[in-house]
């Protein structure tokens, strides 16, 4: 018996790679608690590290990792989709596989690894402002971090020996449909004749559709399923501000052009990622209903939410007032309202549904426990990191956030005008 309220089986049946050249039990596993360096090992040192066997061990007690799987839970208590509920069902049918493979140590056999999370480098066109230099060489070089500009994950093919294993590959960035090693991946899997046997899903933020004048959607057509989900968190001037350094209208071109693809071969699909910020938590509503009446969606389902938890000065919750917070359940149920009206999955409404959950969960849990100095003053610390970081950013590139995003100019004039900087009791550091 597991215990479904803690287990995860992605530390079995996946594994994951980072630009930095960090392998994690998962793509969203706490940093400082779970790193092993890929470029100095094997595959089976890495999947078999002692941080890894011990943390199979955990689980197979239903000992709770707080130090690792933070995020994961944060997202079940509010009710949202998490990697980890996810993987409860992806590998539904392998779980017992994965327990009787496992022995006492935590060791487990590398022939369990069939989903593959590869993060090849951090080379990516853009600089999203809640992204950073270890994914986008964008970041590192307008930070003029030379150092960072040309991060890495592996440095050789440690994969080899499990190739004919693989049933999913899962892209991120990065933005992959740029790298050569993705492009030199497909093409080995094709030349190999696996690629029928693999489905592959990307997150991308589609500025391009061609690798070095290959047609990218003329490569997948080898594969045995194909998802890309686009990732995007505002259209029009708002996706400009939020994701620098690519014109709207291109990303809109591409949609389309993706739309059509997709309708001539049904095993090619795609759908559209938004991950919640303080940025867009008020117009999340508005972005899904210009996707829809602009006709760059197949169907009103096709859309998933996530939640920003990192960078913590990004994450609405801290950030937002109360006040707007009720604006933001408001605007959602709306949003629910017309989702009903349009005859949207019920699987679709829930998505909006734990937003509104997660919002009234938190102003439930400042009205029954009045906020004590030290939290406060963490959360005051917030607000004068996002003030800062956002000005800073804005001058770097002549943009204005208050102009961007109107309706949260009284908010962050206020925290502008209202917090003191160099308080010493205010838990802030400069990024």
């Amino acid at each position: 018996m597991i215990n479904h309220k803690v287990f995860c089986a992605l530390p079995w049946g996946s594994i994951h790679f980072r630009p930095t050249g960090d392998f994690m039990s998962c793509c969203v596993a706490e940093d400082k608690s779970f790193i092993t360096d890929t470029r100095t090992k094997t595959l089976d040192e890495l999947y078999n590290s002692e941080q890894l066997k011990q943390l199979r061990l955990d689980l197979l007690a239903g000992n709770e990792r707080p130090d690792v799987c933070t995020h994961c839970y944060a997202k079940d208590a509010a009710n949202v989709t998490s990697n980890r509920t996810t993987s409860l069902q992806y590998f539904a049918h392998d779980i017992k596989k994965f327990i009787e493979s496992t022995d006492n140590t935590g060791r487990s056999d590398i022939n369990n690894i069939k989903y593959w999370d590869i993060r090849p480098s951090n080379l990516c066109n853009i600089k999203c402002r809640t992204c950073n230099e270890n994914f986008s060489s964008s970041w590192a070089a307008e930070n003029n971090h030379l150092d960072k500009i040309k991060l890495k994950s592996i440095d050789k093919d440690i994969l080899e020996d499990i190739y004919g294993n693989v049933k999913h590959i899962y892209f991120a960035g990065g933005e992959t449909l740029l790298m050569p090693e993705h492009f030199a991946l497909l093409t080995k899997l094709i030349e190999n004749n696996q690629s029928k046997k693999v489905e592959i899903s990307y997150t991308s933020n589609l500025t391009k559709l061609d690798y070095n004048n290959h047609n990218l959607i003329e490569l997948w057509k080898n594969f045995k399923e194909v998802t890309i989900n686009v990732s995007l968190d505002g259209v029009e001037n708002k996706f400009n501000y939020i994701r620098h350094g690519v014109d709207w209208e291109i990303v809109k071109a591409n949609i389309l052009q993706l739309k059509q693809s997709v309708g001539q071969f049904s095993h090619m699909q795609y759908n559209f990622v938004t991950t919640v910020s303080i940025f867009n938590i008020l117009n999340i509503s508005e972005t899904h209903r210009y996707l829809w009446e602009n006709n760059l969606m197949n169907n009103i389902n096709d859309i998933n939410v996530d939640l920003v938890m990192y960078p913590v000065y990004f994450a609405f919750i801290n950030i937002l007032p109360n006040n707007l917070k009720l604006v933001a359940i408001e605007r959602l149920q709306n949003h629910i309202t017309w989702l009903t009206d349009n005859k949207a999955w019920q699987s679709t409404i829930n998505k909006f549904l734990s937003i509104v959950k997660f919002i009234n969960n938190d102003l439930e849990d400042n009205e029954n426990q009045a906020l004590n100095r030290t939290k406060r003053n963490y959360l005051d610390g917030l607000k004068i990191q996002f003030v800062h970081i956002v000005k800073k950013i804005d001058n770097r590139r002549n943009e204005s956030f208050v102009d961007t995003f109107p309706e949260l100019a009284e908010m962050f004039n206020y925290y502008e005008n209202n917090f003191n900087f160099d308080d010493p009791n205010i838990d802030y550091v400069e990024d």
